[in-house]
């Protein structure tokens, strides 16, 4: 069954499989794309965010080096770098895994949509697939802006525990 086909008459399956066509390098990409699939989930990124970890750790933990009413800002940055490690360390060591994973579940869609179903399912199943790339896109816009203002806001910030120590002596 050719491409155009398969979309035709099984959306959820093509969908499924263009996630994991999104998620996976492959031999043909274009430069633009290879940039993307380098900019999430790889060593970088993972330094970057353990780099931003320590510098924000000891913004936190210096005495005096924030006044009090950005305490909460820095707090938040750091518990939020902390937690994307986990998922970063994942898709970096992991990622012929997860494609393996979006595979069965291609395969899982496939056998559904070829049986047919009753009428809530194929409803369920097209609402899946109208939504589905405008998440994406949201998320993508949403991760990018997130990013972009936590880089502005860091470069932004001046350093105070430089100037703390400066006045020490």
């Amino acid at each position: 069954m050719d491409t155009d086909t398969r979309r035709h008459r099984q959306p959820l399956t093509a969908y499924i499989l263009s996630l994991r066509d999104d998620m996976c390098p492959h031999q043909g990409d274009s430069p633009w794309r290879r940039l993307t699939m380098a900019q999430r989930g790889n060593w970088v990124s993972l330094a970057a965010s353990l780099i931003t970890l320590l510098v924000e750790m000891n913004t936190v933990f210096s005495p005096g080096s924030l006044p009090p009413s950005e305490v909460p800002v820095h707090v938040s940055l750091f518990v939020g770098t902390y937690s994307c490690i986990g998922p970063m360390v994942f898709f970096v060591r992991r990622l012929g895994l997860l494609e393996e994973c979006l595979l069965l579940i291609a395969s899982a869609a496939a056998r559904v949509e070829q049986r047919g179903g009753d009428t809530k399912t194929q409803e369920a199943i097209s609402r899946i697939v109208r939504r589905g790339p405008r998440m994406r896109r949201f998320y993508v816009l949403f991760g990018v802006s997130t990013e972009a203002l936590v880089v502005f806001y860091l470069f932004r910030t001046p350093v105070r525990w430089a100037s703390n120590l400066m006045s020490d002596s």
